[in-house]
């Protein structure tokens, strides 16, 4: 004996959600472009400046809708960053990580808020 279940609305309750994960997707996006120019913004405030290069190759590589690439093109980045035996460190990304998390976390916190969405 089969028994069969109708629900007035379902199909509209569906189109809700969808939207609703659409117009999320778009705000996490939006929120996480703000995010990468948070960070490069002060990752270039940080770096240290002999020819300006490495301070502006400091670019987003990858993006999607929910990630973020960041990275420093100037091939000798990792050496100012972390030092090496005959250099000392001169960290400028991970400051930068520390500065922007704050910043970045109101970024995420407004884009998901109800009103937004």
């Amino acid at each position: 004996m089969a028994t069969s279940i109708e629900v007035e609305g379902a199909d509209d309750a569906i189109s809700r959600l969808n939207n609703l994960a659409d117009s999320l997707t778009r705000q996490v996006a939006s929120a996480l472009q703000e995010a990468a120019d948070i960070f490069i913004e002060n990752a270039q405030t940080n770096a240290p400046v002999d020819t300006g290069f490495m301070r502006d190759n400091i670019t987003v590589i990858d993006s999607s809708d929910t990630s973020i690439t960041i990275t420093s093109e100037a091939g000798y980045s990792g050496f100012v960053e972390y030092g090496t035996r005959k250099m000392d460190s001169q960290p400028f990304f991970e400051p930068a990580i520390d500065q922007s998390v704050p910043e970045i976390q109101q970024v995420i916190v407004d884009a998901i808020s109800p009103d937004n969405i």
